[in-house]
């Protein structure tokens, strides 16, 4: 996410503002929730491995505490 975001910023030629990086990271952490919520939702058979619920639980500063 982090990585998308920098490239993002790079592309536009200038860096987010403070206000535009907590929308960034707001957004990030409600899509990781969404598709969390799904997986669990639908009894997504493939286990934690990889999922959006197994990338919180094992990489959180990545997903919770977004910044770049």
């Amino acid at each position: 996410m982090a990585t998308f975001l920098q490239g993002y910023e790079s592309s536009r030629g200038q860096p987010f503002t403070g206000p535009e990086q907590r929308v960034a990271a707001a957004a990030a952490a409600w899509i990781i929730a969404f598709n969390a919520r799904w997986q669990l939702g639908l009894g997504d058979d493939r286990g934690e491995a990889r999922t959006a619920l197994w990338f919180v639980r094992e990489r959180p500063d990545d997903y919770l505490a977004l910044a770049w």
